[in-house]
């Protein structure tokens, strides 16, 4: 039972997160943070800030969603990039304990969606690609987080 459907791992790893993210807040003080997160870590995020981290924007790449009972925190700007076939689209949604995630990182739940420049049908390559250090491969998604790490610093 193994594999990022299984959402038991996003308490364990939600915890260490908000640890961390305790530990950035001792260490930076006032400095705004940005927690960027790809497919299975949307999960542990959202799991973080439940217990209590502070992030000012998290951005969630292809995310596979949170668990049952997230919400959007005050003061923090939400930010989704997924292209239109991404793979975790097909589960969007979904949890039946211990698999999937009830909320998906999208428009209704709180998060502003971004354009990934993904066109066609590549469920497995824009999963990939959207998190590619390659701009080449997804120049859409470099762009917008230069521009929201940009908006962060110069808050």
């Amino acid at each position: 039972m193994f594999g990022p459907q299984v959402n038991l791992w996003a308490l364990p790893l939600g915890s260490r997160y908000a640890a961390f993210e305790e530990e950035l807040d001792v260490i930076t003080d006032s400095t705004p943070l940005l927690s960027v997160e790809h497919s299975f870590g949307s999960s542990p995020g959202g799991q973080a800030e439940r217990l209590g981290a502070d992030f000012q924007a998290r951005v969630v790449l292809a995310g596979i969603g949170m668990l049952d009972g997230w919400e959007p925190q005050d003061g923090t700007a939400y930010y989704a990039i997924q292209g239109p076939t991404d793979i975790n689209r097909a589960l969007d949604g979904m949890q039946v304990d211990p698999f999937g995630y009830a909320v998906t990182a999208s428009e209704e739940n709180g998060f502003t969606e971004l354009d990934s420049g993904f066109t066609g049908f590549r469920p497995f390559g824009q999963h990939g690609d959207v998190i590619s250090a390659d701009p080449s491969m997804n120049l859409q998604t470099h762009l917008h987080l230069e521009r929201i790490f940009m908006e962060l610093a110069n808050r």
